[in-house]
């Protein structure tokens, strides 16, 4: 099966808005089956879901969402914290009438899900975690200062002086030229657009939520799965929290990194897709 690379604009056009709480947000919406809902990386968009979107619509109705500030969805009046973005899933859930449905997160939102599978654990059949943001509040803030206290500052900095210092992994390394070129220009023009939004929502909300006091109580089955070249503390550190999340398994990508399913749509679809339909 072929994992087109969609134009933006093109996205755009497929999907549709749904009024919440604080404003409108964007999902695209295919396929019929048990429900899965998407959610990209903080920082990004839904689009970078669209190399799968077709594959996992041949056997789920799948949602892939703008969290709230992001992509074409509005930005919330006050910035968030995960408490808040689990509640916009799940009030989103709520007003389509999906009462129960598979979790697919990206980095930040791997944090969301997790609030709302411990939140609303009959909401959720399984979970997968993808590039698993899982500091606790001293390895936060240890993170903050080494990498963005420096450029915090200066937020007209361009994409390139930020990401240098905060994000130093070889991102889209194995991409093909052309679509390499792309995912760059996406990922430029995702934080150009959104910088305050996604400084705030780091500040505010992510780097002060410890994930891993909700771990034990996770009863959803679930995947971890990274980039092979991802930042090391997600990496290195899935065996020791798969350890602490009972029966969950851990699945690295080979030439990928944050992105895994844009970057390996195929090995991505694959794995994911075997675990959700796997008995338990």
């Amino acid at each position: 099966m072929a994992f087109p690379v969609i134009d933006y604009e093109e996205w755009g056009r497929m999907g549709q808005y749904i009024n919440l709480e604080d404003g409108k947000l964007f999902y695209v919406h295919k396929g019929k089956g048990f429900p899965v809902i998407m959610t990209h990386s903080f920082g990004r968009s839904s689009w970078w879901f669209s190399r799968v979107l077709d594959v996992f619509a041949e056997q789920h109705s799948v949602y892939v969402l703008d969290l709230p500030g992001w992509g074409r969805s509005d930005t919330p009046p006050l910035p968030y914290n995960i408490p808040d973005f689990a509640y916009a899933e799940k009030e989103f859930m709520d007003k389509l009438g999906i009462d129960r449905a598979h979790l697919v997160g990206c980095s930040g939102s791997t944090q969301m899900n997790v609030h709302f599978s411990t939140t609303w654990p009959s909401r959720v059949a399984k979970l997968v975690l993808d590039a698993f943001t899982h500091w606790n509040r001293v390895e936060a803030k240890r993170y903050w200062l080494e990498r963005f206290q420096a450029v915090e500052g200066r937020l007209d900095r361009p994409y390139a002086e930020w990401f240098q210092r905060t994000e130093p992994n070889q991102e889209f390394m194995f991409l093909e030229e052309g679509i390499r070129e792309i995912a760059i220009e996406r990922n430029i023009r995702g934080f150009e657009d959104h910088r305050q939004w996604w400084l705030d929502v780091l500040k505010v909300g992510q780097l002060k939520y410890d994930v891993n006091t909700r771990l034990h109580l996770i009863q959803a089955p679930t995947l971890l799965i990274s980039g092979e070249v991802g930042p090391e503390y997600v990496v290195g550190g899935l065996p020791k929290k798969s350890e602490a999340i009972h029966g969950s398994r851990v699945e690295i990508i080979p030439e990928a990194g944050v992105l895994s399913a844009f970057e390996q749509p195929e090995i991505y679809s694959r794995l994911v897709l075997e675990f959700l339909s796997s008995a338990e």
